[in-house]
């Protein structure tokens, strides 16, 4: 999860210049006319006509290739060895990653499978992060990222609590629903965020299993309608999602991304790091399609199983949530009348440390509709 700019969003650049083989052709043309007069209004049938239309489409194969020369000098446009270059560069200074070594003694020999471009491209708008000594978001997940090239997806968030208050007093601050560890909370902070005492933070010096008791007391002592957060001074907790298998990172993948941010150059001092796998949500997708009458039914189901399928696993991220408007959207593809939705049934939301995968996927076609 990251907040960096979409680079798929960005316009085109004014370098990239928009060709036209008539324009260059008519402008060649032109020009041959001011140079010999006797040479106006040639008809296409003409050799010199011919010999024109052949100077026009190299001009025009020239053009397009600085066109292609100046765009894959940039990030949102450079793949394979442009992008690895744009790696190498002092301020960015982050290889591309090998995900599999291959086997060049295999007959026939299998080739190293290396970071794909767009995974590549957002560790390189992450990379400046990298620099920092701060501990920030964006820091954490590249280098998250940069441990190893089997970590599809990273999301940095802090241990927090929340609830409302069932009483309390200028000393304590209850809330019989909880079954704290004893002592458990102590040195978190714990913030009134609405309700009788509003806007008050304190250090938590010691707790039961369902009373918080501050440091200092209270100013203004909360009750049944405080709503408070609690959460643990500079814990980082980092969920990684794996490119393999179902998504849950195996306690190989763990141990690497957990060495990697507890490196000396990359965790802040007072930082506590906590690595985790995420959790999975499974939900099943089951569609009916109305299709528009026509021989080609079985083709217009397959192509909206097929977008549905795509957009599943596009969304298969860290704190995506999976959207009936999403899902329906897929389904409507070229033929599709109507779609019934039925599951799921409402929308599926995750936390910052959670994804969905499509257990089963089912599009069939109910019948024919104008």
């Amino acid at each position: 999860m990251t907040t960096n700019i979409d680079l798929s969003q960005l316009p085109a650049p004014q370098v990239v210049e928009q060709l036209s083989f008539t324009a260059i052709r008519d402008a060649m043309l032109a020009d041959l006319s001011i140079r010999d007069t006797g040479l106006v209004n040639l008809p296409s049938s003409d050799p010199a006509y011919k010999v024109i239309e052949v100077a026009a489409y190299r001009e025009l194969l020239i053009r397009q290739d600085v066109n292609d020369k100046a765009v894959h000098i940039m990030l949102a446009y450079a793949v394979g060895t442009d992008l690895d270059n744009i790696g190498a560069l002092p301020w960015m200074n982050t290889l591309r990653l090998l995900i599999d070594p291959g086997d060049p003694n295999a007959v026939p020999p299998i080739e190293p499978i290396y970071e794909s471009d767009s995974d590549y491209r957002v560790r390189l708008q992450l990379a400046l992060e990298g620099f920092s000594t701060a501990g920030p978001v964006d820091a954490y997940i590249y280098h998250a990222k940069s441990a190893d090239g089997k970590v599809r997806d990273v999301s940095v968030t802090t241990q927090t609590e929340s609830g409302t208050a069932t009483g309390g007093s200028v000393t304590a601050l209850d809330d019989t629903s909880q079954t704290w560890p004893v002592d458990g909370r102590v040195g978190w902070i714990v913030s009134i965020t609405a309700g009788t005492g509003a806007d008050q933070v304190r250090t938590v010096g010691a707790n039961s299993a369902t009373q918080l008791i501050p440091g200092v007391a209270w100013t203004t002592a909360p009750d049944a309608t405080s709503v408070y957060t609690l959460h643990q001074g500079g814990s980082v907790v980092v969920t990684v999602l794996s490119t393999e298998g179902n998504g849950i990172p195996d306690a190989a993948l763990l141990d690497t991304v957990t060495t990697a941010l507890n490196d000396q150059y990359v965790r802040p001092l007072t930082d506590q790091v906590i690595v985790q796998a995420a959790n999975l949500n499974t939900y099943s997708i089951n569609a009916g399609l109305t299709v528009y009458p026509g021989p080609g039914a079985e083709n217009v189901r397959q192509t909206a199983e097929a977008a549905v399928t795509k957009y599943a696993v596009d969304n298969q991220k860290l704190g995506r949530d999976i959207t009936r408007a999403g899902l329906l959207g897929a389904l409507v593809v070229d033929g599709v009348q109507n779609v019934d939705l039925v599951s799921p049934a409402e929308d599926i939301v995750n936390d910052p440390t959670q994804f969905s995968t499509a257990g089963t996927i089912t599009v069939t076609v109910l019948g024919t509709g104008e």
